[in-house]
């Protein structure tokens, strides 16, 4: 690749690593995982989740387990931190593709699907 070409390339990854909703994630992150009851909260919410496929899949199911997932799920979802963090991360996966229609525009066609990976849909 042409110098010029790679200098390109690394400035258009700086300046989206500096991008308000980028910026906004990771300081988000960085709150979250600071956050002892938050963190507390999310890993409850996994533990729990596990469990309900495990007993899912052992065909022992039942609606006090449902519950328990439930209930866990909301402590998390309601906490103010995890909630910020949401929000931040769907900010950023928003900003995304209008990235791409930035580049796919400057470009004269479609960057988001010349960069997807050979081979189909996901």
């Amino acid at each position: 690749m042409p110098p010029e070409l790679l200098r390109s390339i690394d400035a258009l990854g700086d300046a989206i690593e500096r991008s308000a909703p980028l910026s906004a994630l990771r300081a988000a992150k960085t709150t979250l995982d600071m956050d002892a009851q938050a963190c507390a909260l999310l890993d409850e919410l996994s533990t729990v989740e596990l469990e309900v496929r495990r007993w899912q899949t052992e065909g022992a199911l039942t609606k006090e387990h449902i519950d328990r997932y439930r209930a866990a799920r909301e402590r998390a979802m309601s906490h103010p931190t995890i909630i910020a963090f949401a929000r931040a991360q769907q900010d950023a996966t928003a900003f995304l593709p209008e990235v791409n229609e930035v580049i796919s525009e400057l470009l004269g066609w479609d960057f988001a699907q010349m960069a997807a990976p050979a081979g189909g849909c996901c």
